[in-house]
């Protein structure tokens, strides 16, 4: 071939090459784009990620006064949750004077050189050469204490201060993880070819049906008094006159609105805050909280379990590559002496799947078989009987083994409820009763029947002594769970499933949605909810209804899962729960 013959048939293919497809297109693009912002200063975390790369470099660092000590400044600046240390020649006729006057919290603007630090435990600091304060910090005045060796500041102390503390090294680390899992939450559904829907905040359904809605409404403005509201001959609220015409809340879920499109786009997921009028003052509970939550189309019971477990490994893993560091000091702050580890088993494990029969017979075997005891007041056990009665899916024998468990000393009824504090299923506090049960495995609160609502100590007792293992519970009784779940042929039980994790308990949330018209509208009538309200979720079945399902995740729980924080409200930057709703 003669050197034009090569030529033209180079030309003919390039001609002939096919056009790059819209996404190499915007993926070319993407990587072209570089924009024009960039920091000034330099971060405690790119220095401390590769030291090595900033000895003899000039550079600026900025942050907060964590400490000054002689001519040591120990830095912070939110980048990660170590300090980094400055070194000053106090006898600069400059910098001396203004050294000493740096009092914690003062924000400052240092340059130097970023050498080799020949002190033990850091790779690198700073030589500085020039300080500039940039806000100063009256030390009088500063609303966080500091903190003494080994007593660190309580998190109901920060609680008070919530616009400040964010200067703590633990909302810091909670915040990245945070940060992290958000990303990682975006990551995870868009690689899979999920479309991310914005369902709305401001809603007129009740997805759960139990009515635990925060209502939207200007009726109240300008100064209107109660009695000044309008109302229906039957004297309640009238919100034909309200802004929307009718009765609007706050949603508690967006997963009624993202199954619209999953039945028009496939898989989809919504991820936003969401809302509950719960009044609940325990450690788990939010009034205002944000949820994942997934759904897809043409799926089985199966694909659903198989996605929650996924996204959960993700996540977890996600922690562990890129936040470390904050997994492991939070861990260690809230007593998760191995974090790390504890979330490494997570990920590597094959989690069980059993069913929520089984699993309740296991733990009746528990009760059965003396290796737990149940202690709880005589008002809770006699309400526990009334539930049993009262409970149309629950079988009337319970009663019958409620009252042998109270014959057999299985079950110890005391006066004083607030007497028993329980750790770990272990009594703490009262010497009578800790010497008592001290050769039993396990102290439960609570009883257990099937057709129960399992508590937490349940489940964590379920993954800690009998599976051994994350766990996903599945076919949970149609009494307990919300009408748009999948009943199985049985008719007793739906196909929803929640996975549990050792030390923990449930963390997810899931089912199939039930996709028969008919069966749905059953069920809506059932709960006592008008079928017209709901038109338009039915109108899903009616015009061309998959099989689809999803779960629903709350974030915070997530957070506290990863960390081992125990309390919900320093998830949150700004935590909203029963009379406090501040800033």
């Amino acid at each position: 071939m003669s050197v034009l013959d090569l030529v033209d048939s180079l030309i003919e293919d390039f001609e002939n090459a096919p056009e790059p497809s819209t996404d190499e297109k915007a993926q070319a693009a993407d990587v072209e784009f570089k924009g024009k912002f960039g920091l000034s200063h330099t971060t405690v975390r790119s220095i401390l990620q590769c030291p090595e790369s900033f000895f003899g470099r000039d550079i600026i660092m900025c942050g907060w006064v964590a400490s000054q000590r002689q001519m040591f400044i120990s830095l912070e600046d939110g980048s990660c949750v170590h300090t980094f240390q400055c070194v000053v020649d106090l006898k600069d006729s400059v910098l001396g004077p203004l050294t000493k006057s740096l009092s914690r919290g003062t924000s400052v603007r240092l340059e130097g050189k970023c050498i080799e630090s020949a002190g033990k435990g850091q790779a690198a600091e700073l030589a500085v050469k020039k300080i500039t304060v940039l806000g100063k910090c009256d030390p009088k005045k500063y609303p966080l204490p500091k903190m003494k060796k080994g007593k660190p500041l309580t998190m109901e102390y920060l609680r008070q201060f919530q616009h400040m503390r964010a200067r703590t090294n633990v909302i810091r680390a909670g915040q990245t993880v945070r940060n992290i899992a958000c990303k990682a939450t975006h990551d995870f559904f868009c690689d899979r070819g999920f479309q991310y829907v914005h369902t709305p905040l401001i809603t007129a359904a009740d997805c759960e049906g139990a009515g635990e809605a925060f209502t939207v409404t200007t009726l109240l403005e300008h100064g209107m008094n109660a009695a000044d509201l309008p109302q229906t001959k039957d004297g309640k609220v009238d919100f034909g006159k309200d802004f929307f015409g009718r009765q609007a809340n706050l949603t508690v879920s967006g997963q009624l609105h993202v199954e619209t499109y999953c039945l028009g786009m496939g898989n989809v997921y919504t991820f936003g805050p969401t809302f509950r009028a719960e009044n609940s003052h325990t450690n788990r509970h939010l009034a205002e909280f944000w949820m994942i939550e997934p759904e897809i189309a043409f799926a089985n019971f199966k694909d659903v379990q198989d996605l929650a477990e996924d996204y959960l490994k993700f996540c977890l893993h996600r922690f562990l590559t890129k936040c470390p560091d904050e997994i492991k000091f939070l861990g260690e702050r809230f007593g998760r002496k191995d974090n790390i580890g504890y979330l490494k088993d997570i990920v590597e494990s094959d989690f069980v799947r059993l069913t929520y029969t089984d699993g309740v017979a296991k733990l009746i075997e528990s009760i059965e078989n003396k290796e737990v005891q149940i202690i709880c007041s005589s008002e809770k056990f006699e309400g526990a009987k009334k539930e049993v009665l009262e409970a149309e899916h629950v079988d009337n024998e319970c009663i019958k083994m409620l009252d042998r468990w109270k014959d057999e000393g299985k079950v110890t009824l005391i006066k004083d409820p607030k007497a028993l504090r329980l750790e770990n299923f272990k009594v703490v506090g009262n010497k009578k009763m800790k010497k008592k049960f001290k050769k039993v495995k396990a102290v439960f609160e609570n009883v257990v029947f099937w057709g129960v609502d399992l508590s937490s100590e349940h489940e964590k007792y379920m993954t800690q002594f009998i599976t051994m293992k994350p766990t996903i519970l599945t076919d949970y009784p149609k009494a307990i769970k919300s009408f748009y779940m999948k009943a199985n042929p049985c008719g007793k039980t739906v196909q929803a499933c929640d996975i549990l994790v050792p030390g923990v308990g449930e963390v997810i949330g899931g089912s199939t949605r039930e996709d028969d018209l008919e069966k749905l509208v059953e069920r809506v009538k059932a709960i006592g909810i008008d079928p017209k309200e709901m038109d338009w979720y039915l109108d899903l079945r009616r015009y061309g209804s998959v099989p689809h399902g999803g779960f629903g995740l709350g974030l915070e729980r997530l957070l506290m899962l990863a960390t081992g924080i125990e309390n919900i409200r320093d998830m949150i930057p700004f935590p909203r729960y029963p009379m406090k709703c501040e800033y």
